[in-house]
């Protein structure tokens, strides 16, 4: 029994070992102090922002903006305008009260920094072909939010791809590259996701109350990669081991 156990486990990391690691932009592993852009005394704040270290692919910085907006009943009672966002516990939590909606802009590398920006460096989302798509996952989601993902390549052309979901429960959004929509106009050139600079993640809270935690974002493959013959060989050789020894 303990040879067989063996043997399937040597196969789990075989598998393990086979599949290629996504390309993580960001697992929110580093915190980030909420902000809340709230209405005093029927006054809009306006849009706040802060910076934050972070140790993602696309670096060094990561920026959140949020800027709340008044439903349409919330107009005649700002006081009840308020949107929050934060990074905390590993996920990046956004929530707004009832009469309140509005957007949160996460940026990333060469995105939004404005002209005098330091060199960044350049990343293949596409981890030499493994991947075609970026996903952003949430661990908890409870309203309607438009997520819309914005890349720029080295070569300066600008590309972007939205999405439109509500529910109650976790889900995982996916973003096919092959869809992305470039936003450069003149531009004769596709986005080059092999050579990305920049992202940008926009939620736009389009119903007030919504609420959302997300844990990851990062680039997958959105096809499932079979597991190579030696593989199979390699796993069904460690079972005719572990048969032969329980013979004898």
């Amino acid at each position: 029994m303990t040879l067989l156990k063996t043997a399937a486990t040597a196969a789990a990391f075989t598998l393990v070992a086979l599949s290629a690691q996504a390309v993580t932009i960001d697992d929110f592993s580093d915190d980030q102090a909420e902000l809340t852009s709230a209405a005093i005394d029927g006054i809009d704040p306006g849009a706040l922002d802060s910076t934050e270290a972070t140790s993602g692919a696309i670096g060094p910085e990561r920026r959140i903006t949020v800027d709340a907006t008044p439903t349409a009943t919330g107009v005649a009672n700002e006081n009840n305008i308020e949107l929050r966002a934060g990074v905390n516990g590993g996920t990046l939590n956004i929530d707004s009260v009832a009469e309140s909606v509005g957007t949160v802009l996460v940026e990333y590398g060469n995105m939004g920094f404005g002209p005098f920006v330091p060199a960044f460096d350049v990343v293949d989302l596409t981890d030499g072909g493994a991947f075609d798509q970026l996903t952003v996952d949430a661990t908890a989601f409870l309203g309607d939010f438009t997520i819309e993902v914005e890349v720029a390549d080295s070569d300066g052309t600008v590309g972007s791809l939205s999405q439109t979901v509500n529910g109650a429960s976790a889900m995982t959004i996916d973003f096919l590259f092959s869809l992305f929509q470039v936003d450069n106009a003149g531009a004769t050139a596709g986005i080059d996701f092999a050579s990305i600079e920049g992202l940008t993640v926009l939620f736009t809270l389009n119903l007030g109350g919504s609420s959302a935690s997300f844990d990851i974002v990062q680039s997958t493959s959105s096809t499932v990669v079979p597991l190579p013959a030696s593989g199979f060989l390699l796993i069904a050789g460690m079972g005719g081991i572990a048969f032969l020894r329980r013979r004898r």
